[in-house]
């Protein structure tokens, strides 16, 4: 054989490896993109990635798509730029990255849990929304202070949540759905729980929110049946409202400010429950000693106010203060 020979065959066969070492690539930008003959996606470039409608440049290629890999250098993660890639089980992503765009790996299905780089500062609505297959705990990194509307949406098998000190704001729907979570601390930091938060988390038990919470939304803990709790009147009161409710077989209710056992009264009348029989109360007293209720609480009536148990007997002794006492 020859040398031209030899040459030519070698060309052949260079080619025939590139032609398999590839399915797809391109450019959009200041980014490039290419898809590996093992379907991993690939994103290369300086900067911000394009925003995306209902279509992207590797659109076509969604059932071939099996791992996502944003390389060192993008700094944001584009609207819709991998929404419905539901075969892709890996996503790295790099430390430059600051941005996460709306929608951007909503339904994709990553295994594992979700790992959100600590660079990390804005994420976009739904960006992390109804992944089937992720699992474990969520861990939002102190970069991040709001989370946004429907963010972790309907990813179900998310088990635990770690919100830090820097979020103040939760959006709507942020975590409706997640039914595997059964612990959840929202830190002080939190001034505003959006509509429809915490919907449907149904296997929570054990539920903390901070005393800085001013707002908490139409329907935020509807669905949610509390065995622990730990609060303040006045956020207990807007708890019950937002469609909180408790385990009626077993539940407490750690006060952290204020008269719980007050507020539970009265929503009781308002509302024909019988959550201040049911369940036992732990309350601070203004000397510092705590209170405990369990089962019923002896109360006192007058009119429309509710006296706890000290003032109905000291309210009792003179004959002009008489009213009916009764067990609630």
């Amino acid at each position: 054989m020859n040398k031209i020979n030899r040459l030519i065959i070698l060309s052949l066969i260079l080619s025939t490896k590139i032609s398999y070492a590839e399915i797809a690539s391109g450019t959009d930008g200041d980014i490039s993109w290419q898809i590996s003959d093992t379907g991993i996606l690939s994103i290369s470039g300086m900067g911000e990635m394009p925003n995306y409608g209902d279509t992207t440049p590797w659109s076509g290629y969604n059932e071939s798509v099996t791992g996502v890999v944003i390389n060192e250098g993008i700094t944001s993660v584009g609207k819709n730029a991998f929404l419905g890639l539901n075969h892709a089980s890996n996503l790295n992503l790099p430390s430059t990255l600051t941005n996460i765009g709306y929608q951007a790996f909503h339904g994709m299905g990553i295994t594992g849990n979700i790992n959100i780089p600590n660079t990390v500062t804005t994420l976009g609505a739904g960006a992390y929304a109804r992944m089937p297959n992720i699992t474990g705990e969520l861990i939002i990194p102190d970069s991040i202070t709001a989370i946004p509307d429907g963010a972790f949406f309907w990813t179900r098998g998310i088990t635990s949540i770690v919100i830090p000190n820097s979020v103040t704001t939760i959006g709507g729907w942020s975590f409706n759905g997640l039914k595997n979570v059964t612990n959840l601390t929202i830190p002080d930091s939190v001034t505003e729980i959006g509509t429809t938060a915490f919907q449907d988390m149904k296997g929570l038990t054990n539920l903390t929110i901070g005393d800085s919470v001013g707002t908490i939304g139409v329907k935020a803990f509807s669905g949610v049946q509390i065995t622990e709790l730990k609060i303040s009147d006045a956020n207990l009161q807007k708890y019950l409202d937002a469609g909180g409710a408790f385990n009626t077989e077993n539940f407490t209710i750690k006060c952290t400010k204020g008269d719980c056992s007050r507020i539970l009264l009265i929503y009781d009348q308002e509302h024909n429950t019988n959550y201040a029989k049911q369940g036992k109360i732990e309350q601070k007293n203004a000397d510092g000693s705590i209170s405990i209720s369990k089962n019923g609480r002896l109360i006192g009536l007058r009119g429309k106010r509710i006296y706890t148990v000290q003032e109905a007997e000291m309210l009792s002794k003179p004959s002009k203060n008489r009213f009916k006492i009764r067990y609630k």
